[in-house]
C-alpha cells in the first residue's frame, strides 16, 4: 500500500487504506475508539484513541 500511494501523504490516508485492506482479508475493525481506565471503583476518562482495533 506504501509503495501504491508513495509516502509524503498524511498518515489518516496510511489508515483508510490499512482499514480497507484489513477488511478486505475479512477482519473485523474498529477506529478511533476512546481508552477509558478502571481505578480501583471510578473510571477515569482519557485523551487516548485506539487508532484500528482488529478482531476484538
Amino acid at each position: 500500500m506504501h509503495k501504491e500511494l508513495r509516502p509524503g501523504l498524511l498518515e489518516s490516508f496510511y489508515k483508510r487504506g490499512l482499514k480497507y485492506e484489513l477488511e478486505g482479508n475479512g477482519h473485523e475493525i474498529r477506529s478511533q475508539i476512546w481508552v477509558t481506565v478502571l481505578y480501583g471503583e471510578i473510571t477515569l476518562y482519557t485523551e487516548l484513541k485506539i487508532d484500528l482495533f482488529v478482531d476484538g
